[in-house]
């Protein structure tokens, strides 16, 4: 294997030359999927909704250059990009430093969607960010069967999919819990997963994801 090691790194050499790497956002050549000046557009400032008497606090608007990198390490498996974006999310210090809670825990993704993929994005993609937390990731939530996509159902038709799809067996009683997901609409899956941890006891959850959408940003506190 070793000595194929030169022939792989003289390929990619010669691809790199012939075919450069664009920027999937702004189409200027580059080294990286997303140039730096791209990212450094991206507005990083946490604002909290509510969402039903859910607080969830969020990191960046679904727009621009997180709505392109979501949009092809969900819907194309971009696996590069989503290593380059978890490397950027790794320069910003760690989310939520002054909230007290117990645990971090990760909306379990469905099992069709985690097989067609290779990997569960959402933990994926936060995992290396809150690794080093004091604050554990911890898992006590997991599916009960798989659920369509969500992004072309209203809220109403959300709700009805996301019935029953999650359980709790874990005893949680006393704990606050952090939920994370990767992308804030209407607030349907991670209020589920809340219930879900409220049944089993937890004394308070409070969501956090990557993105919200613009749509929403008037509710902001």
């Amino acid at each position: 294997m070793k000595l194929l090691d030169p022939l792989i790194q003289l390929s990619q050499q010669m691809l790199d030359t012939l075919l450069p790497n664009h920027c999937l956002h702004c189409g200027k050549p580059d080294q990286d999927y997303i140039c730096s000046p791209c990212f450094s557009s991206t507005p990083f400032e946490l604002r909290s909704f509510d969402f039903n008497g859910l607080t969830v606090w969020a990191a960046t608007p679904y727009d621009g250059v997180a709505k392109t990198c979501l949009h092809h390490i969900k819907f194309e498996g971009h696996r590069p990009l989503l290593t380059q974006w978890t490397s950027v999310l790794n320069q910003f210090p760690i989310p939520l430093p002054e909230i007290a809670f117990d645990h971090w825990v990760v909306v379990p993704g469905s099992a069709d969607r985690i097989r067609s993929r290779g990997m569960d994005v959402t933990d994926v993609l936060f995992s290396q960010w809150i690794c080093w937390d004091p604050r554990k990731k911890s898992s006590p939530i997991r599916r009960t069967r798989n659920t369509r996509p969500l992004f072309d159902l209203s809220p109403a038709e959300r709700e009805s999919e996301l019935r029953h799809a999650f359980d709790c067996p874990t005893d949680v009683t006393g704990q606050h819990i952090v939920l994370v997901d990767d992308i804030l609409t209407v607030g349907t899956t991670l209020s589920a997963c809340a219930d879900c941890l409220y049944r089993s006891g937890a004394a308070k959850v409070t969501g956090f994801t990557l993105c919200h959408p613009l749509l929403v940003t008037g509710l902001s506190k």
